[in-house]
């Protein structure tokens, strides 16, 4: 399922769609993030998917989805990308997050 609104959720975003959808010439992309965030475009495109896989889980509304289900939600093809993903930018698994959540 991607969101509409947010093209990275679709696992297959690459670098190469986001220019073309911003009309933004690669060189210039890659000028602009790392320069300017300091990142390459994977580092770019996992942290919007995890960013917003913690506003998914958060959400009340989606208290009977898995984790799995959100990680693929945002683009991850497997729950140990998800997993290992959302550890490198969170310090906490999913798991781990949901817990700090409910507490």
């Amino acid at each position: 399922m991607v969101f509409d609104s947010k093209p990275f959720t679709d696992p297959e975003f690459t670098f190469e769609k986001l220019s073309r959808l911003t009309g933004i010439p690669k060189s210039h992309l890659s000028y602009v993030l790392r320069y300017h965030y300091e990142e390459t475009f994977v580092e770019f495109r996992t942290r919007l998917r995890i960013q917003l896989a913690q506003d998914l889980i958060i959400d009340p509304a989606n208290k009977n989805l898995t984790l799995e289900a959100i990680g693929e939600m945002v683009g991850f093809p497997s729950r140990f990308t998800f997993i290992r993903a959302f550890k490198k930018i969170t310090n906490q698994t999913p798991g781990e997050f949901l817990d700090t959540i409910e507490k």
